[in-house]
């Protein structure tokens, strides 16, 4: 439906799911450059290396046929999670686990097939669900947003397929974008080592102060995921994902740790608001890195696996640039609005 603004027939589903599978396959080349890409510590850095060089399994990565940008974005989306899951491997095996890379299984359904290319095992169906709701959630929130506003930007300039996909991801690397929900992960696990009782509010709001004071976190003074530029009473996101985390803890025996998450909850907006006095609400990533973690999911991959489901959105507005067919040139305003006289080289100070 984002590529094309219809809602598919269930045979068009079908169709469009059966060539998925078959684009998710990796050329021989395409797992060379997994393979050869340098080691990087950071999943986001190596999801971006190896985007950008999958223009050269292209015979023509430049076209102007839009027929054919479709393909590009298409064979993208159904990469994604294969790259994602063995770039993780590769990973593992460098740090001295065994190599172990798996083919997607004609079978599964997307979200099924990366857990069980991360794991080797079947999920369970409840979580492959799960997961494949939160692949959902995250694949298109507008074209306002970073990293879509500058894929955007890059299609416009005329850059292929390759090279605006891949800034999407530069974008989406940055802590205040993509990484939010390991900004949170790592808030609360923080949390989690400085409050004795987890069930007190006195203490939950004692640290979230420090959180406020620069003296725990990061010392940045963010509460992550709190607060979203166009969300200020609710994200409809963070209703589901909640959910899911519920059900989730309660089936591996972890309530404890998600009534610590629901107590910042309820005690960080109205902390901002009393410091700020601006109504705030907690976003798609508070609960979202707690889901992947109860799905088993490594934290490395919280941010890539944003990435790979953003590419669906990601290709939907590179069609819809293209089609409009203008540059974007945003006006430029610089800080304070500073006017500077020119001073002759001689006369300065």
């Amino acid at each position: 439906m984002l590529l094309t603004n219809v809602l598919p027939s269930k045979s068009d589903l079908e169709i469009f799911s059966d060539e998925l599978h078959r684009r998710s396959k990796l050329s021989n080349m395409e797992r060379s450059i997994i393979i050869g890409e340098v080691e990087n510590f950071n999943q986001m850095y190596a999801l971006h290396s190896v985007i950008s060089h999958l223009s050269r399994c292209d015979k023509d990565p430049d076209t102007r046929d839009f027929s054919k940008i479709t393909e590009q974005c298409i064979n993208i989306i159904a990469k994604a999670p294969v790259i994602v899951a063995n770039n993780y491997s590769i990973y593992k095996f460098r740090k001295g686990d065994d190599l172990r890379i798996l083919r997607s299984r004609e079978d599964l359904a997307m979200a099924e097939n990366f857990l069980f290319l991360l794991s080797g095992k079947m999920p369970e169906r409840d979580e492959a669900l799960i997961f494949d709701a939160c692949l959902i959630m995250h694949a298109e929130h507008g074209g306002g947003n970073n990293s879509t506003f500058t894929v955007r930007t890059v299609s416009s300039s005329g850059a292929n397929t390759y090279m605006a996909l891949a800034a999407g991801v530069a974008s989406l690397s940055g802590q205040f974008h993509g990484g939010a929900n390991e900004s949170v992960m790592y808030m609360m696990k923080q949390c989690q080592r400085e409050v004795k009782d987890w069930s007190s509010e006195v203490q939950v709001r004692k640290y979230l102060e420090k959180v406020l004071d620069k003296k725990a976190a990061d010392g940045r003074g963010k509460i992550y995921g709190l607060g979203h530029a166009v969300y200020t009473l609710s994200d409809p996101r963070t209703k589901i994902l909640k959910k899911y985390a519920r059900y989730l803890a309660e089936k591996n025996n972890k309530l404890e740790l998600f009534n610590l998450f629901e107590l910042v909850e309820k005690i960080g907006p109205k902390l901002l608001e009393e410091r700020k006095g601006n109504p705030v609400c907690v976003n798609v990533d508070f609960y979202s890195g707690l889901v992947y973690k109860l799905l088993g999911i490594p934290e490395a991959l919280y941010t890539p696996i944003f990435a790979m489901a953003r590419t669906a959105g990601w290709s939907a507005h590179r069609l819809e640039q293209i089609v409009q067919g203008k540059i974007i040139r945003p006006a430029y305003i610089p800080p304070n609005n500073q006017i500077h006289k020119y001073i002759d080289i001689d006369e300065r100070k």
